[in-house]
């Protein structure tokens, strides 16, 4: 089984991209509570504190990838001019916009939009954010350019994302507790037989933190925060558009 998705997983870019958003559009329902159980509630504190963190009073804000909205609602909190929540997932942004009341459309609108083609202005936005996206996104350079041409000068990118640990121990007890407890729950709660699969190939397959680090200062970012929760499971980059 797991052979066979790594297989479907060696797609092109193009295949890879249709396969997530055909995936995260049917978990949409349940993607909320299986989140919940899979960080045993912790994502939204750790959404909630990058916000306080770095979100400023009066910002636009553009979150990139935006799912069901848990972090354009955290960003909404510290009272910004604006949250533009972005997704490719006609599904998800249908789950983000139940939540959205009528005092909150005041601050925040949800769109249907690709992260390397934003329907955003350059140099408009002062803070964008991806949480837990960036990992799925097949062309990583191309959506940082995106970034860095809707970011003004000074602006700030806050990533929050899974990475492999850089402990085997850790890793060890880590790709056990996802493919066993996170996948079962998974398969369970969404009935999507092979979403919770890929989960794990796209943590054990995608950069750690500093490889990220590394490609963000090429692509004309400055890190300003760099940190590692949750057994070094979980990991925050904050960095600042630069020349």
């Amino acid at each position: 089984m797991v052979k066979k998705q790594q297989f479907k997983f060696q797609w092109n870019s193009t295949q890879r991209s249709e396969y997530v958003q055909k995936m995260f559009s049917e978990i949409s329902g349940t993607y909320d509570l299986i989140n919940d159980l899979f960080t045993f509630g912790m994502h939204k504190k750790w959404k909630r504190k990058l916000a306080q963190s770095f979100i400023n009073h009066n910002d636009i804000v553009v979150d990139i990838g935006c799912g069901t909205g848990d972090f354009s609602f955290a960003c909404m909190e510290q009272k910004p001019q604006h949250v533009i929540g972005i997704d490719f997932s006609s599904e998800m942004i249908q789950e983000a916009t139940k939540k959205n009341t009528v005092e909150s459309q005041k601050c925040i609108k949800f769109v249907i939009g690709d992260a390397v083609n934003l329907p955003i202005r350059s140099s408009s936005v002062d803070i964008c954010s991806l949480s837990f996206v960036i990992r799925n996104i097949p062309n990583i350079q191309d959506m940082l350019s995106e970034v860095h041409r809707i970011l003004k000068p000074g602006g700030k990118l806050v990533i929050l994302e899974v990475f492999k640990p850089p402990s085997k121990g850790i890793n060890f007890i880590v790709s056990f507790y996802i493919n066993f407890f996170v996948l079962f729950l998974g398969r369970v709660i969404s009935k999507h037989k092979d979403g919770y699969v890929y989960l794990n190939y796209s943590i054990n397959t995608f950069m750690n933190i500093d490889e990220l680090g590394t490609q963000l200062q090429q692509e004309k970012f400055i890190i300003i925060q760099k940190k590692m929760v949750m057994l070094a499971s979980v990991g925050t980059l904050v960095v600042q558009k630069g020349d």
